[in-house]
């Protein structure tokens, strides 16, 4: 599968539910996608100046091609979503979660080790008891020669099918 093919699609479905901006750089992390989801519900009584409670979604998504994935390019991804977590998301009482995604794509081969390393990632935190919200962060390494080599960590799965497009 092509590389422009799969991140013109790519963006094609996110499109409806993400603002997206390409080639972007981000804390000197250059990404070929950046997507962010932004909603806000609330309730409020009569007027909407009233509001009884508010709730916010947040989830931001870095797609970046590299020609193979290794530990180096999988710890930058890493520090990068770490620098996101501690940085960009700023709790409330309004603030109910925020996923930080990282999505490395390539045509190459996943090394055996970076592949190891995405499945142990971990990033989880919860701000004021849960009460302020919390974080999570996902990362999905991207095979497009074979779909059934993706790999991804336990917050990568939930939304892995969204991430890999068949070629027709």
């Amino acid at each position: 599968m092509d590389k422009t093919w799969y991140l013109e699609n790519l963006k094609r479905k996110m499109g409806p539910y993400y603002d997206i901006q390409e080639d972007v750089a981000h804390n000197g992390y250059l990404c070929d996608i950046y997507a962010r989801f932004f909603i806000r519900n609330e309730r409020y009584i009569a007027t909407k100046k009233a509001v009884i409670y508010g709730v916010e979604k947040n989830q931001h998504i870095f797609v970046k091609y590299v020609p193979k994935i290794g530990v180096e390019e999988l710890n930058h991804l890493t520090e990068h979503l770490d620098y996101v977590v501690n940085n960009w998301v700023k709790p409330s009482e309004d603030h109910m979660s925020t996923f930080v995604r990282g999505i490395l794509v390539t045509d190459g081969i996943i090394e055996t080790a970076a592949a190891e390393q995405a499945k142990k990632y971990k990033c989880e935190k919860s701000y004021f008891f849960g009460i302020q919200g919390w974080t999570y962060g996902g990362i999905n390494l991207v095979d497009l020669n074979d779909s059934s080599n993706c790999v991804h960590n336990r917050r990568g799965k939930e939304d892995l099918h969204f991430f890999v497009i068949e070629d027709k």
